[in-house]
């Protein structure tokens, strides 16, 4: 009888240190670097031979004929402008992509009569626009580890994930500028508690001055980041990365 006394308390006990260790376990967090939906670096663009490869998401199966395609983008702080009869890039639209300047953006213009089942089709225009990516992103004095120490000690230490609902994921955004500080601060998902979300903002505004985003020309750029807690799961985080 003894036996299975102490055999049951000791089993409470290990739930009891179990679930405390669950719950005094830290938040969860994460920096993501925010590109817009369309957004390719350096080497995508000089690979790409089609319109496919500047623009993923475009569907050549919506065409039944093309009647041009235009690229317009900025070469030398001139604008340059070349056409295709397909979706397949002429070399001198090659050429223009590969020379564009950093941080300009690149302008898409498809002409085609729809692949529909009307008997008649008017001429439509696709048009879409994007920006190459910086080839080196804004660094936090210190580095990714420094960054990952000031984040513990602000977040991580204050916070536990117990604190916040199962598929909760908080995130503030804000933007590095071309001077390194730190701006449009905004809270983009909340925690649904008040006290939460100002630890997190308060992590954001308090942040010291980042060495900006910069081309490989050395041309600077600002450049949008989000610091998120909670649940890295959440369908939150594929909105987050979409922006």
């Amino acid at each position: 009888m003894r036996n299975c006394l102490i055999i049951s308390l000791l089993i409470v006990f290990s739930s009891v240190a179990a679930l405390a260790q669950t719950s005094s376990k830290p938040v969860h967090y994460q920096v993501d670097y925010l590109h817009p939906a369309l957004s390719i670096d350096r080497s995508q663009l000089s690979e790409a031979t089609d319109i496919n490869g500047l623009n993923q998401y475009f569907d050549e199966t919506w065409v039944a004929e093309y009647k041009s395609v235009a690229i317009t983008a900025i070469v030398d702080s001139k604008e340059q402008r070349a056409f295709a009869q397909n979706d397949k890039l002429t070399n001198e639209q090659i050429s223009i992509l590969r020379k564009v300047d950093s941080g300009t953006e690149i302008k898409v213009d498809v002409n085609y009569i729809p692949d529909n089942s009307l008997s008649h089709n008017d001429v439509k225009t696709y048009s879409f626009s994007f920006q190459l990516q910086p080839e080196t992103m804004a660094l936090f004095p210190g580095g990714a580890k420094a960054l990952d120490n000031y984040l513990e000690a602000k977040l991580a230490r204050h916070i536990k994930s117990s604190d916040l609902d199962d598929y909760v994921l908080a995130s503030a955004t804000f933007i590095v500028d071309d001077s390194g500080n730190i701006t449009d601060i905004n809270l983009f998902n909340s925690s649904r508690d008040e006290e939460i979300d100002k630890v997190l903002l308060d992590a954001v505004r308090d942040m010291p001055s980042w060495t900006p985003a910069r081309y490989a020309d050395g041309r600077i750029v600002s450049q949008s980041i989000a610091v998120s807690i909670g649940d890295p799961e959440s369908c939150s985080i594929n909105l987050l990365k979409m922006r």
